[in-house]
């Protein structure tokens, strides 16, 4: 009897523990974002619910501007032009020897990998607007209060697409870049000025965050957070978006500074384009206790 009263007690003692955790019984929150980093929210909203004690859920949708000055590297127009055919080359006033030359020493991966440290700049910005959906999982750290309260770590994963409208300016090398032996002579044949509008780029993250959620006046919170992301820049099949892509993933997924990777990923058998880049995120969030 003794031993069934016992075993009682604690599937009892068990089975509130496990209802009764959240923050004032509560285990939902939504949140909106105050502050992006050097983005602006339009729309940013997380939920949030709590599994057990230390582990909670997040999914989230932002709708993000920025305006970005872009910056051109000679590697950027060595893969576009690899890319491109015979009759985008002829625009951009190559003639037929120059095309064949170019088709040549392109088969040399040291003219393509080449790391160009000459860098041009255009006053012009890019409008950018992100349409992104999250889904995440969050550990908390503290051993009296239960999730969703107190310091935490975080890893999300977000995709969706940016719209890029503005001016893009091409920096062209001259066919003499290409030959062996010269890749120390950065010039440039021409700059050409193109017009976008609504270009969809698609982008996707991994963010490794940090952070702690305080609970005010019994329903409002307060969260926030920092930590890295590392992103993806990609586009198929044509090779202005393949070039449009290599410039915003300085500025994918992370909103704080970025650190885009030098080289190219490229699928020639797609004309599939990616960039990565490593950079750092800080988040700050408001939100309300739902039940």
């Amino acid at each position: 009897m003794r031993k069934l009263i016992l075993f009682t007690l604690i599937a009892f003692s068990v089975t509130f523990q496990a209802f009764s955790q959240g923050v004032l019984g509560k285990k939902a929150v939504v949140k909106v974002n105050l502050f992006n980093g050097f983005r602006m929210p339009l729309n940013d909203v997380q939920f949030e619910y709590a599994l057990g004690k230390k582990f909670s859920i997040t999914a989230g949708y932002s709708l993000l501007a920025s305006n970005i000055r872009p910056e051109y590297r000679l590697d950027y127009a060595y893969n576009f032009l690899q890319t491109s055919s015979q009759a985008t080359l002829k625009k951009y006033e190559y003639t037929d020897y120059e095309i064949g030359y170019l088709a040549s020493q392109f088969l040399d991966n040291r003219a393509y990998n080449y790391d160009d440290a000459e860098v041009f700049s255009f006053p012009e910005k890019l409008n950018v607007q992100s349409s992104v959906w999250s889904i995440g999982l969050r550990s908390y750290k503290s051993s009296i209060f239960s999730a969703p309260y107190g310091r935490y770590f975080s890893l999300e994963y977000l995709r969706g697409k940016q719209k890029v409208t503005g001016n893009i300016q091409i920096p062209i090398p001259r066919v003499d870049d290409f030959v062996v032996g010269s890749y120390n002579s950065y010039y440039v044949k021409s700059q050409r000025k193109f017009k976008v509008t609504d270009r969809e780029i698609n982008t996707s993250s991994f963010q490794m965050n940090f952070g702690k959620q305080w609970v005010k006046f019994d329903v409002l919170t307060i969260d926030f957070s920092w930590g890295l992301v590392y992103s993806f820049t990609s586009a198929t099949n044509k090779a202005q978006d393949g070039y449009i892509a290599s410039i915003l993933a300085r500025n994918n997924g992370a909103n704080f500074g970025s650190f885009p990777h030098t080289k190219w990923n490229t699928i020639s058998s797609t004309i599939d384009y990616r960039k990565s880049a490593l950079g750092m995120n800080i988040f700050l969030r408001v939100g309300y206790l739902l039940f």
